[in-house]
């Protein structure tokens, strides 16, 4: 895999913390010798420190991250930096020419998939010709671009054939060509088409039936959790009664591979939840080590306004320290406290989901709050994150939004190098701090770098806040 095409190796959630941590300024390159190594380091929880190595063309040879989890937020997040920075020697152009717009020349939307079809299929041709694998990830762009229009459009028969061709097909072939679309997580991230086309009650249910156990036959590498992902969206049929036997015959026939027990638990569920099985609260009762069953049990309780339950059953899974991969624990727990009309409850778990990164929780805190209250609030918080409550980049969020600029300029002066990042916030109030330390930003990049590019867009923040004059000096320097 070329280094261009490797967020596909993130599902959508990772990917989005990566883009996270960009936006806030927390990943920094770091210089090595090697023009094939890149040594990054992403300011989270600590410094998680992540090696990428590539070939003389750009192909990913390795990629490590010292949190120890195979694809983790912090590489995605490297990944994304390296897209927007990476060395000229590894860029390449598109190798295809698909065209992103023909839906909207097709006048049948119904037709559209022998369009995509039929494009696929150059795809498939011209790496089979070429024996480049790569053009197949661009491609593979496209099919997620068209399924979404599919999908969106309603077209859920001619994104179904979209996708037995991506399965059957181009799958086939990068299989046969000893890519792990496994460690890709491609299998997962189909997960959502065969969910939302078996919704739809738009197609023939035993054809998609049918697929999902071909699939599973054809392509042994697809992991347990994908399997069980896959029966839960077909157990949406285990609703009707003349396809329930289907829905058996399905579950048994792929269940008899996985020897995993929190999975199969999860598939019987939602085999029960459709079918509106009695059983089904004591049963989610006891096994509340699915974080899927305790989602269910959650939303039971909230429609029964036993909100009591509620709080206990989130307070299991909340961690010590906020994170953001408690929002929906925290979430619900909100709501619970709004049910039962518990003011200090409700705010305090609000600040809380802010603590976990859900920035429109400050917004929801303010407009409940007296205004005559508000400042003192705001005090409360900054202490708290001086004991060590909450992250740094909320706090950066905090001081930003709430026009914190003296607050602001102390955490900027021990921190400097998150000037790049806030110098809009203090070029008013501090202009001479923020020169000061846009200056020391530009030299630190440029000794790490040594390319003028990489710091010509600081020299023109200098040249337009400044001095003109100074902006010129600094390109002929650094020239």
């Amino acid at each position: 895999m070329h280094i261009r095409f490797a967020h596909h190796l993130f599902d959508d959630y990772i990917f989005r913390r990566g883009v996270d941590y960009m936006e806030w300024g927390l990943v920094r390159k770091r210089p090595i010798n090697d023009p094939h190594v890149f040594d990054i380091v992403v300011d989270g929880t600590r410094p998680y420190h992540i090696q990428i190595a590539v070939d003389d063309a750009g192909h990913l040879l390795s990629h490590t991250c010292d949190c120890g989890v195979h694809h983790c937020k912090h590489q995605a997040a490297s990944f994304i930096m390296l897209s927007q920075r990476q060395n000229k020697d590894y860029e390449i152009g598109s190798l295809l020419h698909l065209d992103s717009n023909i839906n909207a020349t097709i006048q049948d939307p119904s037709q559209l998939h022998t369009v995509v079809i039929e494009q696929l299929t150059l795809a498939l041709d011209a790496a089979s010709q070429n024996e480049n694998v790569d053009i197949l990830f661009e491609a593979y762009e496209y099919y997620n671009e068209q399924m979404h229009w599919l999908l969106d459009h309603h077209c859920y028969q001619p994104a179904l054939i979209v996708l037995e061709f991506m399965m059957d097909e181009i799958v086939s072939y990068w299989t046969a060509s000893n890519n792990d679309l496994e460690k890709m997580n491609f299998f997962k991230k189909q997960t959502m088409w065969i969910k939302a086309i078996a919704a739809s009650y738009q197609i023939d249910p035993r054809r998609l039936i049918s697929d999902v156990l071909l699939w599973t036959q054809l392509y042994p590498e697809i992991s347990h959790e994908v399997k069980g992902l896959w029966l839960q969206a077909l157990c949406v049929y285990a609703s009707d009664e003349l396809l329930k036997e289907d829905v058996l015959h399905v579950i048994a026939a792929i269940s008899e591979g996985i020897d995993h027990p929190l999975i199969l638990a999860q598939v019987e569920f939602a085999f029960k939840l459709a079918s509106q099985e009695s059983d089904l609260v004591e049963y989610a009762k006891a096994h509340l080590e699915s974080d899927l069953i305790r989602s269910h049990l959650i939303e039971y309780y909230l429609q029964q306004s036993e909100s009591q339950k509620v709080i206990e059953l989130c307070r299991e899974k909340i961690r010590k320290s906020p994170k953001h991969e408690d929002v929906g624990w925290v979430g619900y727990m909100l709501e619970a406290y709004r049910q039962t009309d518990d003011d200090l409850g409700f705010r305090s778990t609000l600040k809380w989901l802010y603590y976990c990164g859900e920035s429109n929780a400050l917004e929801h805190l303010r407009s409940i709050t007296d205004r005559r209250l508000w400042r003192s609030v705001v005090d409360d918080m900054i202490r708290e994150f001086q004991y060590g409550a909450f992250s740094d980049w909320v706090y950066r969020h905090l001081l930003t939004e709430e026009k914190r600029w003296e607050d602001l300029a102390v955490y900027v002066g021990k921190n400097p190098h998150f000037i790049a990042q806030l110098y809009p916030y203090l070029i008013d109030p501090y202009p001479h701090m923020v020169y000061d330390l846009l200056i020391e930003h530009i030299e630190r990049l440029y000794r790490r770098e040594k390319r003028v590019d990489v710091i010509t867009p600081w020299i023109s923040v200098i040249s337009e806040y400044f001095s003109e004059s100074e902006g010129w000096a600094l390109i002929e320097k650094y020239k």
